[in-house]
């Protein structure tokens, strides 16, 4: 008996019980839009932008920990920004996006799509 065939008996995977909850798939996954309401604190919102060049979205790079967006918890590293504040970001340039989330209202209502 060869050593590979001694051990393909222990391969095999047991019924799965009725009930039991499976894992996400990507199939599983939609990329609705959901608004996000975050309250700017001290010292921001608590997290960093990335993109804004040729038209290619406003994407989440960095969520500071104990931030706004952190303890949030909806918002996450790789989502893509749509808007903010009804402006729209899906074209903005990157200094469009960091004004429009820097704006004088204290709280903020992000639309957000994920990545």
């Amino acid at each position: 008996m060869e050593p590979a065939s001694r051990y393909a008996s222990s391969n095999v995977l047991a019924p799965v019980p009725p009930g039991t909850p499976r894992a996400v798939s990507t199939e599983d996954i939609t990329r609705e839009p959901r608004t996000v309401t975050l309250q700017k604190g001290d010292k921001g919102l608590g997290f960093n932008i990335v993109g804004g060049e040729d038209s290619h979205g406003i994407y989440v790079s960095f969520i500071l920990a104990g931030g706004p967006a952190d303890l949030g918890g909806e918002l996450k590293r790789g989502d893509q920004l749509l808007s903010c504040n009804n402006i729209d970001l899906r074209n903005a340039t990157h200094e469009e996006a960091a004004q429009a989330l820097k704006s004088g209202s204290k709280f903020l209502y992000i639309e957000k799509i994920k990545y």
